[in-house]
């Protein structure tokens, strides 16, 4: 079976929404070089809301998949993904969505990330990220103090609070213009409500714990007896758009 990028995007978002991925076609799409070259192509034809789809449904697959996975690869697959939901929704100037999915994402995405020192001390708008085990903020048992922790964990969306103010700017700055119109939404873009839905489909957010960095994504400890799933043949030829390789 011969497939160009283009084709093998297509065929991820032909499926149902309520198939998701198998494993194969999965990983095969979250690894590498097929990762890169699908994402690459939906840059350059600007199909923001393909890209806001198939963000889904691989966040979908994610949770399907989640026994095969690593705690870590899990984890970070999820912040990943997120990521990429959120950035397809700024490049399509869809500041009201973005702004809404954010919100929705910190509300529920229980993915936390350790940082190095206490990045609270030179930006206390961060201190609403830091994660609350148990409903209090984790300040060690006698506060910070002088001593302050080595490491603290973040909500991974700490990292994108800048961008979040642009966009709410954006979307101030479109709002205070009388004359000005969103544009309309495509054909296949995906309302506000229904990005919503689907966020609160993917079912329960990962567990908590810092996500650690380095190493291979598809890392895997495998238990007693376990058989690894066998890495998918490529299906893609990422050197040509025009020019694939058999399965």
């Amino acid at each position: 079976m011969l497939l160009t990028t283009p084709e093998w995007l297509a065929r991820v978002l032909a499926r149902p929404l309520g198939d998701p991925l198998d494993w194969d076609d999965y990983r095969l799409t979250m690894g590498e070089p097929t990762w890169s070259a699908v994402w690459a192509e939906i840059q350059a034809s600007q199909a923001y809301d393909d890209g806001l789809d198939l963000g889904l449904r691989l966040l979908q697959a994610t949770r399907q998949h989640r026994g095969r996975l690593t705690p870590r690869a899990y984890t970070t697959s999820q912040i990943r993904l997120y990521r990429c939901l959120l950035s397809m929704l700024e490049k399509a100037g869809r500041w009201d969505a973005y702004l809404c999915a954010w919100e929705a994402i910190r509300a529920r995405a229980d993915l936390w990330v350790s940082v190095k020192g206490d990045p609270t001390a030179d930006n206390p708008r961060l201190a609403a990220f830091v994660r609350h085990p148990g409903g209090a903020m984790r300040t060690g048992p006698s506060g910070w103090g002088a001593a302050r922790p080595a490491r603290i964990e973040l909500h991974f969306l700490y990292t994108l609070v800048a961008r979040k103010a642009i966009v709410a700017r954006r979307r101030a700055q479109e709002q205070a213009r009388p004359s000005s119109l969103s544009a309309p939404l495509g054909p296949a873009a995906l309302t506000i409500e229904e990005i919503q839905r689907r966020l609160l489909q993917i079912g329960e957010p990962a567990p908590g714990g810092p996500a650690e960095r380095g190493g291979a994504p598809w890392e895997r400890r495998e238990s007693p007896g376990a058989i690894a799933a066998p890495m998918p043949a490529a299906a893609v030829d990422h050197t040509h758009p025009r020019r694939s390789r058999e399965l």
